[in-house]
């Protein structure tokens, strides 16, 4: 029986082990993510500044070219307007994303305001209080 005891708290000890590795790489990983997150954020900074730099270029041209043909014009106003969809459409999937993780960061919270709003956890977590509150419910 001791024998039996001491393998198993073997093994115990192993999955502990196992366990904190497992947490250690969740939170290099989350880590990698978010550094991913800050390097994606600066390259979008970096693409609107150039396209904020050729969207001037191609203003001062045209006021350079006053006389010029309305039919670039009205090309420039295109090509602006496809611009400025992309950098809402790029905000918006990286809006999504931090969404994302936010909800993957926190289920265990998710889980106990689901417990707490079907009245099975509340705030104070004993077995007295669970149980006292599921026979309310019972005779209610």
């Amino acid at each position: 029986v001791a024998e039996k005891i001491a393998t198993l708290e073997n093994q115990l000890e192993g999955e502990r082990a196992q366990v904190a590795e497992f947490a250690a790489s969740v939170a290099q990983l989350r880590k990698s993510v978010s550094q991913a997150e800050g390097n994606i954020r600066q390259l979008k900074q970096q693409v609107d500044t150039v396209k904020a730099t050729e969207s001037v270029q191609k203003a001062q041209m045209a006021v350079a070219q006053r006389y010029g043909n309305s039919k670039s014009k009205l090309q420039t106003a295109v090509d602006s307007l496809e611009r400025i969809k992309q950098r809402q459409a790029e905000r918006a999937a990286t809006m999504d994303a931090a969404a994302e993780l936010a909800s993957a960061a926190a289920p265990d919270d998710a889980l106990d305001a689901k417990l707490r709003a079907a009245g099975i956890k509340a705030s104070g977590n004993s077995v007295d209080g669970v149980l006292a509150r599921l026979k309310e419910k019972g005779k209610a």
